[in-house]
């Protein structure tokens, strides 16, 4: 079966979930500043030593690593119950992100205005346990192999050559190993 799955939690207004939050938090801001009213009061913000280092602003990354860890949560819950239901291991499961967030480092915040790793730089993660063995690959990868990839993997018969990326791994005879 194939199911897609997009989680949005990870987008601002930056809202976490109590259980996730709270563990990290070493202080609550019952205002918390958001991503929007940063942005729209940019050099005011600045001039008040709103940045990184202030609580109120390492608040605001907080919230997004919370919501980053309840996404990691919902993933594992996900994974404990295909596990249960014994289609893990014959399931393909690609993890990735459609962007990363910038929070201060070149004087922007969020991720539409900057090509720096924090936007760029996003997880991509298969498993596929009959497929493919536990590796880490260090090598950047670009998300528009990831369809010919996946494809490829699932060994889909298309005859298309109008991909722009290319499959992240190639088929021997004992597996596919990365190229």
């Amino acid at each position: 079966f194939m199911m897609y799955l997009h989680y949005q939690a990870v987008h601002a207004p930056y809202k976490p979930q109590v259980d996730t939050y709270l563990p990290l938090a070493r202080r609550r801001f019952p205002n918390p500043i958001t991503v929007a009213r940063w942005r729209d009061s940019y050099e005011q913000q600045v001039a008040e030593g709103c940045v990184p280092g202030n609580p109120r602003f390492d608040d605001m990354v907080l919230r997004y690593d919370a919501q980053i860890a309840h996404v990691d949560n919902r993933i594992r819950e996900l994974l404990d119950a295909m596990q249960e239901s014994g289609v893990l291991n014959r399931t393909l499961f690609v993890v990735t992100a459609d962007h990363g967030e910038e929070f201060f480092e070149h004087r922007y915040l969020e991720h539409t205005w900057t090509l720096y790793d924090e936007v760029l730089r996003v997880p991509l993660i298969f498993n596929a346990p009959k497929v493919l063995r536990p590796t880490r690959i260090e090598a950047r990868v670009e998300l528009v192999d990831l369809m010919p990839t996946v494809l490829d993997l699932m060994e889909v018969t298309h005859g298309r050559r109008d991909f722009d990326g290319a499959p992240l791994f190639v088929r021997r005879e004992d597996g596919f190993y990365f190229q």
